[in-house]
């Protein structure tokens, strides 16, 4: 391969801190403001911040994540419900219909046998074709379980314990469940 193709491939290339802006970023944002101020000001940052990711990675890769360009609209919808009408339901029930809708896309996935997880992750992960297929379900029963438990905290808990659960909460759940699929990832290695 010439060294223009290198440096052009480079080039395009994200940087390593990229992907955990765009995708923590906003919350991160959220997090801080909402511990300083209070949740209206809170989302009106985390939408600041969010077109900000977006953007910043627009510009760094020429491309955006359609993962971040769902959450990007649900979040700007249900963000501007909860400022328009002053109503912190609409932003609790936002979590609740990504975690809903990741669920639906990978088991729809599943039906339809197309290893949607495969086209996103191919390349970071070498396993065969059953393991993709136990990894998508695996991760379409572990989003209906956080759209759920969303549900359960948002509706039963506070305000308060439900940006910690938010914030802190899936945070933890997500990283334990991808510490999970370690044996199943080494078992159907490529």
């Amino acid at each position: 391969m010439s060294s223009a193709v290198q440096d052009s491939a480079a080039a395009r290339r994200p940087p390593r801190w990229l992907g955990p802006v765009v995708d923590s970023g906003p919350l991160a944002v959220f997090f801080v403001v909402y511990a300083g101020w209070d949740l209206f000001i809170a989302t009106g940052a985390m939408l600041v911040a969010t077109a900000a990711a977006l953007v910043l990675s627009l510009a760094l890769t020429r491309h955006v994540p359609i993962t971040a360009l769902v959450s990007a609209a649900l979040l700007a919808v249900f963000g501007g419900l909860t400022l328009w009408r002053n109503d912190a339901d609409y932003l609790k029930l936002q979590s609740t219909v990504i975690s809903s809708l990741f669920s639906l896309v990978l088991f729809g996935s599943l039906l339809a046998r197309r290893m949607l997880l495969r086209r996103l992750f191919g390349a970071a992960l070498s396993i065969d074709g059953e393991g993709w297929r136990l990894l998508t379900l695996r991760c379409a029963m572990f989003f209906a379980v956080l759209a759920a438990l969303n549900e359960l905290i948002a509706r039963t808990q506070s305000t308060a314990i439900w940006v910690e659960f938010n914030v802190f909460g899936t945070t933890g759940l997500s990283l334990l469940f991808l510490a999970a699929q370690w044996r199943l990832i080494r078992r159907h290695r490529r």
